[in-house]
């Protein structure tokens, strides 16, 4: 295992024992392995390419085990880390993962744990078949590597940062040849067309009907429950038509507190459309990445002010759209 200056790590506890599954909140809306931020990979020189590091763009990555737990690995250093390809196939081509992994269980065996634990941390590229019509290196192919790399390869939790393509006989690599590896997928939002469940019961996309009682928070959608017309029939249609009105919030403006568990920061917008007893207001879902990092959701309406909470202190601003509908 090589881990470049132990420049990546892993929450996993000293000494790396670890509940992978109720790490972090922000992982249970999430599909898969993937990036969450950051860990961009862009040519350097010849067959080198420099992965993270970016200024004002933190390093996160979800990387996954054989049976679906998971991990977040980040970057250590502000220092990039470089890896170097092999040399070009004298024909055709061939597509290489660049791979971020930690073996599992992520235990470390040292007299003196180091934060992060980044001696179960590695980096490594694994290279594909080289061939007329090249296939990238699939998960069989990629944990053989790990086991050749000396770790847990048939269980690692890994993630792909990048899909390299090096064609015959070149000796540089370009950004056009670089691709995005794994996405992240949120499973929460409400999408049109499909069912939605409160509280565990399934309602089908196409009824109409909501009766309210003391307030629901769908998804980050806000249904204001002390309105008469809601109290009998809303239009739960996420193709309704409505006014959308976009708000760009500093990343200062959010300010601590603690009376709506689990949410840490709130903030407030004031809007523009004018909000009465029939208004239905829903923060749009546009941005999984940054709903699931941040949990957002509405907590309140009073007036025109409008209440966010979120999990963790954005750190930047962040461009937020709310819709508003009338439901009588």
């Amino acid at each position: 295992m090589i881990n470049p200056d132990n420049k990546l790590g892993v929450n996993a506890a000293f000494q790396g024992r670890t509940t992978p599954n109720t790490l972090n909140l922000g992982l249970q809306v999430l599909s898969g392995r993937g990036i969450i931020s950051g860990f961009s990979v862009t040519p350097v020189s010849g067959l080198t390419v420099s992965i993270g590091a970016v200024a004002g763009t933190p390093d996160a990555a979800i990387v996954q085990d054989d049976i679906g737990n998971r991990l977040i690995m980040t970057t250590r250093s502000t220092v990039p880390i470089e890896q170097e390809l092999s040399a070009a196939p004298e024909e055709g081509s061939r597509i290489d993962a660049v791979v971020i992994y930690t073996n599992n269980p992520p235990e470390v065996l040292e007299s003196i744990p180091t934060a992060d634990n980044p001696t179960v941390c590695a980096m490594l590229v694994v290279e594909g078949e080289a061939s007329a019509s090249p296939v990238a290196p699939d998960d069989t192919a990629i944990r053989a590597a790990i086991t050749a790399d000396e770790a847990s390869g048939a269980t690692a939790y890994y993630a792909v940062l990048a899909y390299i393509t090096v064609e015959a006989g070149v000796t540089d690599i370009t950004a056009g040849e670089i691709q995005a590896g794994d996405a992240v997928a949120a499973t929460g939002g409400w999408q049109a067309g499909s069912n939605i469940q409160i509280n565990g019961t399934t309602i089908s996309a196409t009824d109409t009907t909501y009766t309210a009682g003391t307030g629901l928070n769908l998804n980050g959608t806000q249904f204001v429950a002390d309105t008469s017309v809601l109290a009998t029939q809303a239009n739960l249609n996420s193709k309704a038509v409505g006014t959308t009105e976009t708000y760009t919030i500093p990343y200062t403006s959010w300010l601590t507190q603690s009376a709506i568990d689990p949410f840490k920061y709130k903030t407030t917008v004031s809007a523009a459309y004018i909000i009465g007893n029939s208004t239905l207001v829903e923060l749009i879902n546009d941005q999984a990445v940054q709903f699931a990092k941040y949990g957002l959701a509405i907590g309140s309406v009073s007036g025109q002010s409008i209440t966010l909470y979120s999990l963790e202190q954005p750190t930047s601003a962040l461009t937020l759209s709310i819709n508003f509908k009338e439901v009588a």
